[in-house]
């Protein structure tokens, strides 16, 4: 009797450690089926909390981290003011670092980070072009390096190259090329088996530029 209660007490405490990774699993995929759906910044903020809940009882895993990463970016278009935006992409890049430091998926990981410098230039193109879209160009790349076939830095990148390009008033046929690509990338990704936990978004930046490219 004495060792089904403590059985019980660790369960309720533990609910993801002791190696019971089906807890987790279903944890984060609940999680990450909401955060997909979340449109108001109440639901975000809530299903971020939750997200730290789940890093706090599997310290070692580095998916919360990321999901919390891309959850503060989705942010940008429900916060009202420069700064508290700029407060959530550094909450972003400190999720991103936290990630990288536990062994997550290099390229998913870096392409985010070219997300978070993407967005600072969104912010103030003027002042933060020259600094950030070199950094966003940068990142991105390297994550097309590491993986060549991961379809959100594809993406992300032809947002990059599009803006580029009208800024400068030249050809968007590579910015276009790019978000084709990463459409067949996204196809070729949904065909595939379940990948778990692994990201899958990136259809709408693809599709933003090729709505542009006409």
């Amino acid at each position: 009797m004495k060792t089904l209660l403590v059985v019980m007490i660790s369960s309720f405490l533990f609910p993801f450690s002791n190696g019971i990774s089906d807890g987790y699993q279903e944890a984060m995929k609940k999680q990450i089926g909401l955060l997909h759906q979340a449109r108001s910044l109440q639901t975000i903020n809530e299903v971020h909390n939750a997200l730290q809940r789940i890093s706090e009882a599997e310290p070692e895993k580095w998916e919360p981290h990321y999901y919390q990463a891309y959850l503060n970016i989705r942010k940008m278009d429900l916060l009202e003011t420069k700064e508290t935006k700029d407060q959530a992409l550094d909450a972003a890049l400190v999720s991103v670092k936290k990630g990288l430091s536990l062994g997550g998926d290099l390229s998913e990981l870096t392409a985010l980070e070219g997300y978070v410098h993407m967005m600072r230039v969104s912010l103030d193109p003027g002042s933060r072009g020259a600094e950030y879209s070199g950094k966003a160009m940068g990142s991105l790349n390297k994550a097309l390096g590491i993986n060549p076939e991961n379809p959100r830095a594809m993406a992300l990148l032809s947002n990059m190259q599009l803006g580029t390009a009208r800024f400068f008033g030249s050809d968007t046929k590579e910015a276009c090329d790019a978000a084709k690509k990463a459409m067949e990338l996204l196809e070729k990704e949904k065909n595939q088996t379940d990948s778990g936990l692994m990201p899958k978004w990136g259809y709408y930046s693809a599709k933003y530029t090729l709505d542009s490219c006409g």
